[in-house]
């Protein structure tokens, strides 16, 4: 389980994803979760329309 002190460290990181494309094909949307390798955000399809989630791990 995470802490609160993690998920402070992360939470910049990952608010400047929100309202990206990724790789031209996923809209990213929201967060979803942060923890300890990486976040979860919810995301569209840009072609089809369809939610998806997207996991970013972290690289170090």
């Amino acid at each position: 389980m995470s802490d609160d002190s993690e998920r402070t460290v992360f939470a910049p990181r990952a608010n400047a994803r929100i309202g990206t494309t990724l790789n031209g094909i996923y809209q990213i949307e929201s967060l979803i979760a942060v923890g300890g390798m990486g976040e979860v955000y919810r995301g569209r399809a840009i072609q089809t329309g369809d939610a998806v989630a997207i996991k970013m791990i972290r690289p170090d």
